[in-house]
């Protein structure tokens, strides 16, 4: 009896874990470089995989929009280019340019600007981080 009580809240938080995990559109921590290039994050949406400072673990970047629905940009550039309004600035926001009215950007919570100046090839080598300007 003890053993189903237990059972069933454990599997139920295995599951919503993993729910999380998949469908999250965070940047993904992963504990190899070759985990974060054959993830999906890289090979589907194309985020660049990065070695993660004073760490041993590797993310994969991925600028699309944030929580408030503001477009992230991988470079400054992008940016500039996905702005269409006319009070829209481009601000960096931890690994990506976040598109954004003035007034938005000082009520956002932005974090700290974190640009890698490097990223991984497909070998796991670390090679001047260049995003393809679209």
């Amino acid at each position: 009896m003890f053993l189903s009580y237990t059972v069933v809240p454990v599997f139920v938080f295995t599951i919503l874990l993993n729910f999380n995990y998949v469908y999250s559109d965070e940047d993904i921590i992963f504990n190899s470089c070759k985990e974060c290039l054959e993830s999906e994050c890289h090979t589907t949406n194309h985020g660049p995989c990065i070695k993660q400072a004073h760490s041993s673990n590797f993310r994969c970047v991925t600028c699309t929009k944030n929580e408030d629905g503001h477009g992230l940009f991988y470079t400054y550039n992008l940016c500039e280019k996905g702005c269409h309004g006319i009070s829209e600035i481009c601000t960096c926001s931890a690994y990506c340019y976040l598109c954004a009215t003035q007034e938005d950007v000082a009520n956002l919570k932005i974090s700290t600007c974190t640009i890698p100046k490097k990223m991984l090839d497909d070998s796991c080598r670390l090679v001047d981080y260049e995003i393809p300007e679209e």
